[in-house]
Formats: C-alpha cells, sequence, structure tokens
C-alpha cells in the first residue's frame, strides 16, 4: 500500500479506534515484519501496553471505505506524550498525541557547546507555539527513539510575515548516529566545507544547480533543482494539521530537476557542489510538492540561530 492510500485509510481508522482503552494515537507507518520494512505502509496504532491491553484485541486487517489497510502495534504510553514534541525523520509526527507533522534533520553540528541538529521551527511547534526544552524522537522501524530536546526556535507565527523558519535541536550523548542517517548515502565521502546564501542572480550552469537530501515518509529521495527565483512579495502556506495560513518573505523558489519534492522533506538542507568532496550549504527548504521547492536563505538562518543563543 502506498503511502497516500493510508492516509486516505487512517481518518476512518482514527475514528473506528477513537473509544478503544488501549488506543492513544494513529497514524501512518511503514509495515515491519520481525525487524524488517515490508515495503508498504499500514496505519500505526500507538497503545498503552502492547503486553497487557484492557480492552478487546485490535484487528491486524481493518476494512475502511478507501480500502483494506493493515495496522501495525506500536507501544507509546500516554504519559509520553506530555514530553515528546516530535518524531523527525520523515515519520509522521505526534505533537499533543493528535496533530500530526513531518519533517527532516538538515544537518549536525558540532561545538564547543555541544552537538546540534537543525530543522524548520514548524516541523517542531504549531503556529505560536513554544516548544523549547521539549523532547525530540526519531521513529526508526516502529521505535521511537529520543535524539534530544528543542533548544530553541524562531516564532512561528500566523499574525505576521514569518522571515526565519528554524529550530536547534540539542542533541543527546550519543544520538548523532539516529538524528541524520540519511545524509551519509547521497553524499558519501563529502561535507559542508562552507555556508553561503541564495541568490537569483547569474552564477553559471554549475552553480545554479542545488541539492538535498530527506528520508521523508521511509524513502531516502535525492532531489536536485534550479530555475532559482526570489519572490519579493513571499508567499502564504497552509499549516496543514492547523488549517492556518502563514506568510512567509525573504523566500526563493526552485524548480526540481530530478526527484520529487514532498511532504516530510521540511528542513532539508539545500547544498551545491564545490569540489568533489566539499559542499555550499546555501538554505533549507521549507515548503514545496511535486517540481517546486520553496527555500529560506542561510544568511537568513543563521540571523535567527544567533537571536536565541546559537
Amino acid at each position: 500500500m502506498k503511502i497516500s492510500e493510508a492516509r486516505a485509510c487512517v481518518s476512518y481508522v482514527r475514528d473506528k479506534l477513537a473509544s478503544h482503552p488501549d488506543v492513544n494515537a494513529v497514524g501512518v507507518g511503514e509495515k515491519y515484519s520481525a525487524g524488517e520494512s515490508r515495503k508498504t505502509y499500514a496505519a500505526r496504532i500507538m497503545v498503552e501496553s502492547k503486553g497487557q491491553p484492557s480492552g478487546k484485541l485490535i484487528p491486524e486487517v481493518i476494512v475502511t471505505p478507501a480500502g483494506t489497510i493493515e495496522t501495525d502495534i506500536v507501544e507509546a504510553p500516554a504519559a509520553a506524550f506530555t514530553t515528546i514534541n516530535s518524531v523527525l525523520d520523515g515519520a509522521d509526527i505526534v505533537i499533543d498525541g493528535s496533530q500530526q507533522r513531518s519533517g527532516t534533520l538538515a544537518f549536525v553540528s558540532r561545538s564547543k557547546k555541544g552537538v546540534f541538529g537543525v530543522t524548520n521551527a514548524h516541523v517542531v511547534t504549531a503556529p505560536n507555539g513554544n516548544a523549547a526544552g521539549q523532547a525530540v524522537l526519531v521513529d526508526i522501524g516502529g521505535q521511537r527513539t529520543r535524539i534530544g530536546t528543542v533548544a530553541g526556535h524562531s516564532p512561528y507565527r500566523d499574525d505576521a510575515i514569518n522571515l526565519h523558519d528554524v529550530a536547534l535541536i540539542r542533541l543527546d550523548p550519543g544520538a548523532e548516529k539516529f538524528a541524520a542517517p540519511y545524509a551519509i548515502e547521497p553524499f558519501k565521502n563529502q561535507r559542508i566545507k562552507k555556508v553561503g546564501r541564495l541568490s537569483a542572480s547569474p552564477q553559471g550552469a554549475s552553480r545554479r544547480v542545488y541539492t538535498y537530501a530527506s528520508k521523508a515518509q521511509g524513502t531516502l529521495r535525492l532531489v536536485t533543482l534550479s530555475q532559482i527565483t526570489e519572490l519579493s512579495e513571499g508567499i502564504i502556506v497552509t499549516d496543514t494539521p492547523t488549517g492556518r495560513s502563514l506568510q512567509f518573505g525573504r523566500v526563493f523558489q526552485l524548480t526540481a530537476k530530478s526527484g520529487e519534492v514532498m511532504p516530510g522533506h521540511s528542513g532539508s538542507a539545500l547544498v551545491r557542489a564545490l569540489t568533489p568532496k566539499h559542499l555550499l550549504l546555501v538554505g533549507i527548504v521549507f515548503a514545496g510538492s511535486g517540481k517546486t521547492a520553496f527555500a529560506l536563505s542561510w544568511s537568513d538562518i543563521d540571523d535567527a540561530l544567533a537571536s536565541f543563543g546559537a
């Protein structure tokens, strides 16, 4: 089952299990058997305890008006939802046990103050929210693993123009291997050498090609983009979980040459090649779909990081 088909079925599953005493949340996730992905999507049912169910058994398959979907039972006690802010790595994100968000960790940075990851503010908070101090988890093989806490994020508002959309995550010791596993494969033997800024001015053919990688929706994708345009009037996008309209300024639009821009790609680091071994970090992708991506320049993101002590 494709993820689009699974999403079409899940709202019915959520309503069907709404009164079940063991169920805390319902989402979409890859179906795993014996620790191995079956390359299909299922309704992920988060229960209080897999070992001691208090209600009737949850069926392995549920028939919905949109089709028949398998279930995947994951232990997620209700108490955990008071500290869980988000689940990264492109999986469905559980916020307060109800809303669904998805995103990617752009990169990992080491400093004297610790090890940090960067993503979008909208990946970790709803509009007008404050996620500072809340736990961040990744979803690996159906198991949620904490990687750190939100150190801070730029204001994410529905009553003003958003010039930034960035969050800083302070990683727990040893969490780096969970935080950005996707970064190894597409950029093997390459690393970020410098930071720069996005520009719509002509730069030569080789410099007009940008790339990002994401493991959103469980599949590693490398997306290359070009034809960059600065949108002087900004854009208005919809915050999907809340339905609120938000305005963004200082935005760049890029067209995909290969790969598809998808939900869950938010927070991906946008880079271009300097040399065969070195990359220039120019911005972060924060929205888009299909052949269109919208990105914020690193020069603006850097300002935001500095504003909350990074």
